[in-house]
């Protein structure tokens, strides 16, 4: 019986086997069509552009940090702005005398021909580069930075779009993926603007290091791309526009429409996105603003749109800023209580250093997070002022039609999260506390027995020497 049933076994999988041989040969020969279809699909229609304007990225500086800023803005040449000294702005912002913005004025390329503003060495494709400073906590200073592009690295999305691609079969680890044109087009687009962004976070490491560089957020900060197109319309984009798929402007989920009549939209990252700190601003290139608002800022390029912005949306980029502050310092808090719970307490000299290095990093959040979370607590609470200078987006829920606001939304869920850190805090320090404890009571157990084994040894050498005395 057990020949049949190992008999029946092998002719029931190699079925299988052939049922999957023959629907993968099917799926092939269909590859050359369907490639060509998602192609297709996935191209940019003649007379669309898609340009990436610039990308704002958020630096935040705490007290342990911020000396780095004044170092960084010394050596840049920008504590001394015209009429006004900014290092003495921000000292005396900190001291609570009053909140605000400073505008840091254009920054050019070293080799720029431009007669006028500031010139620094800037990463490579990058026009010119427009800094402020924000001081609207007195712990926290933030520095939003907007990289503005030139022409040709504006068009970058649009290669890979407009490319051919084939289908193939990639190992990813022990499974085996079909890779289409739209995944392929898709994984290009995301390494062009992980490298655009990665260019951005290296000149803030290397000139004005905070508290994201440290690398708190896997290696991201805090930013915003600002995206353009002549043809479709984020505010309003049709099913049929695939192309838009690849950017993540033709999903639903996550997308925010601004206030009044500007036509921009704010696509913010959904739970589990990779890009969970970067947001996206969007829209037709005829149908933003009008041209009375824009002929004011240079006209409706990329010079004109920037300006605008860099006006009209820097605090918008700021608050998003706090917001990942608050999410970062979430992090640091929930990899401490995490590591605490893993104390392996059966090497006590490795458990001590452990001790010892987790209370340095408790140290700098005791000195840092209270002030953060009672200063944002209070700026949260009020509405009129976190509000103040901020072009609000909307979304609509379902079939109720109930209009929800997004920075409405981020400041009554920071509250409730500014509690639950405090008591997460307060846990892990009493954690931390019982842990340090309970080493020091392990290690005076063990000295407590060196001490008793020494003993016994000294008395029975006592012991020794006067049997030796009496003997002699």
């Amino acid at each position: 019986m057990k020949f049949f049933k190992g008999l029946k076994d092998v002719l029931k999988n190699k079925q299988v086997v052939e049922n999957e041989t023959e629907e993968l040969n099917h799926f092939l020969e269909g590859l050359p069509d369907r490639d060509e279809e998602e192609n297709r699909e996935t191209e940019i229609p003649p007379g669309e552009h898609i340009k990436t304007r610039s990308l704002w990225v958020v630096e935040a500086y705490t007290p342990t940090s911020f000396g780095n800023l004044q170092a960084g803005l010394s050596k840049l040449g920008l504590l001394e702005f015209g009429i006004s000294n900014l290092q003495q702005w921000i000292e005396q912002a900190r001291q609570g005398s009053h909140q605000g913005w400073h505008n840091l004025g254009p920054i050019f390329p070293i080799n720029s021909n431009v007669p006028f503003g500031k010139k620094a060495i800037l990463p490579s494709g990058v026009r010119h580069l427009d800094g402020y400073v924000f001081q609207l906590l007195n712990s926290i200073t933030c520095v939003v930075l907007q990289f503005v592009f030139d022409e040709q690295t504006e068009q970058l999305l649009e290669v890979p779009m407009n490319k051919k691609y084939t289908t193939y079969i990639e190992k990813q680890g022990k499974v085996e993926v079909i890779m289409g044109p739209r995944e392929q087009k898709q994984r290009a687009i995301l390494d062009i603007k992980k490298e655009l962004r990665q260019k951005c976070y290296y000149w803030i490491k290397d000139n004005i290091p905070g508290f994201f560089s440290g690398g708190i957020l896997d290696d991201h900060f805090p930013t915003c791309e600002f995206i353009t197109l002549d043809k479709a319309n984020p505010c309003n984009c049709a099913a049929s526009d695939g192309y838009l798929d690849l950017i993540g402007l033709n999903d639903p989920l996550g997308v925010w429409h601004s206030q009044g009549d500007l036509g921009l939209v704010l696509k913010t990252p959904l739970f589990g996105d990779s890009e969970f700190s970067n947001l996206i601003l969007a829209g037709n290139t005829f149908e933003i603003l009008s041209d009375r608002e824009l002929s004011f800022s240079g006209g409706r390029n990329t010079f004109g749109f920037t300006n605008w912005l860099s006006l009209g949306f820097t605090k918008v980029v700021c608050l998003w800023g706090l917001n990942m502050l608050l999410v970062a310092y979430e992090k640091k808090i929930s990899k401490l209580r995490d590591s605490v719970a893993s104390l392996d307490l059966s090497d006590l000299k490795k458990s001590v250093r452990f001790i010892e290095e987790l209370q340095k990093n408790l140290f700098i959040i005791e000195n840092e997070f209270p002030y953060f979370a009672a200063e944002y607590r209070g700026f949260c609470e009020n509405e009129r002022n976190f509000k103040r200078d901020v072009i609000d987006f909307k979304t609509t829920l379902g079939s109720t039609n109930e209009e929800i606001y997004l920075f409405e939304m981020i400041r009554k869920t920071s509250l409730g999260r500014l509690a639950r850190l405090l008591k997460m805090l307060e846990d892990l320090r009493r954690a931390v506390t019982i842990s340090s404890q309970t080493i020091n009571t392990k290690s005076n157990l063990r000295i407590q027995r060196s001490i008793l084994w020494l003993t016994v040894v000294l008395v029975v050498l006592t012991v020794v020497n006067i049997l030796l005395l009496f003997f002699k």
